[in-house]
């Protein structure tokens, strides 16, 4: 798919921006330092066009809608191919007739006379180890299963919307519904083995020391009883404009607000205050705003009849049967 010939793109961004602080009318002719401070006060524009202030009249910041592609999250089935040995008092476990799945990690756990117990790591394809020392009896030629319950998100991950839902194939009951991750851990505080997740919860990934930015995380409970393929309405991060990558989101509808923030940002570095860009900026900024606002704003909300007529949907809870024709689906 072509984009238009009238989008933004990077080139644009720095020959304006360029053109605006004195350089070179052609950003091939910026010096090291020139094309450096170019290209951080283009950062600091998207930044400020991407995550706007408050505009008077507002009571909450405007959220694109471009920031909210709808995404898909494929879960693994449990495993328990062969058999396992445990030993009292050792925290390894090994395995025959089997190859532990590579996906198996301290965000999977091992299912043991129907009990959950916490995996440090995966070892080899026929060794994990669990993150305590195995306190039962120990046991060889037992029966097993290695469940995912927690799977990590994409590396631009900033949000979800709503909730998750099965993609048809998987005859998923109902959507999962997004909880706190508290509630996540008291429902897990009582075993429920595997199944149809029926809730989920976001969280930050523990460790985070600033060397390779935030990451999220997304909890299932159950935990998954199959692959199933889900799909979510995510708000995205995006990334720095370079030569691969020339575009910035929200496309040419956008392109000349984009432009202006980037103009306000460099005015106002230029001469420590704001100016005529600024301005222009903010009426921009409205505008995009409405326009945004108006092309996801849908044609109805869906059907809303009178109960008193009968002819209603009825919606199945879970557990609840369909008969149709003597046979119960």
């Amino acid at each position: 798919m072509a984009e238009s010939t009238l989008s933004i793109d990077l080139p644009r961004l720095q020959r304006e921006v360029g053109f605006l602080l004195g350089y070179p009318r052609d950003p091939d002719d910026f010096d090291p330092a020139q094309e450096s401070i170019v290209n951080d006060v283009i950062d600091s524009g998207l930044r400020q066009f991407y995550f706007p202030e408050m505009l008077d009249g507002q009571s909450i910041a405007h959220e694109w809608s471009f920031f909210k592609p709808v995404l898909t999250l494929s879960t693994y089935a449990p495993y328990g191919t062969g058999t396992c040995t445990v030993t009292n008092g050792s925290a390894i476990v090994t395995f025959a007739g089997a190859t532990i799945p590579t996906w198996v990690s301290s965000a999977a756990m091992f299912m043991f006379d129907g009990m959950p117990y916490a995996i440090a790591t995966r070892d080899s394809g026929t060794q994990i180890t669990l993150a305590a020392a195995w306190a039962g009896a120990t046991e060889a030629g037992a029966d097993y299963q290695v469940l995912q319950q927690d799977y990590d998100l994409p590396d631009n991950f900033g949000g979800i919307e709503g909730d998750l839902t099965y993609a048809a194939a998987d005859s998923g009951w109902n959507s999962v519904r997004v909880i706190s991750e508290e509630q996540i851990r008291r429902r897990r505080m009582v075993n429920r083995g595997a199944s149809y997740p029926e809730v989920c919860a976001i969280r930050p990934k523990s460790g985070f020391t600033g060397a390779n930015g935030q990451r999220f995380e997304i909890l299932f409970d159950p935990a998954p009883n199959a692959a199933y393929t889900f799909s979510y309405r995510a708000q995205v991060l995006p990334g720095q404009l370079s030569e691969s990558y020339p575009y910035p989101l929200g496309g040419m509808a956008h392109g000349e607000t984009i432009l202006e923030s980037c103009l306000s940002v460099a005015e106002q570095r230029l001469n420590g205050e704001a100016g005529l860009h600024t301005v222009k900026f903010t009426k921009r900024l409205t505008s995009s705003i409405s326009q945004d606002a108006r092309a996801m704003t849908p044609a109805t909300l869906g059907y809303n009849g009178d109960p008193s007529t009968g002819s209603q949907w009825a919606v199945l809870a879970r557990g609840q049967r369909l008969t149709y024709n003597g046979v119960q689906y």
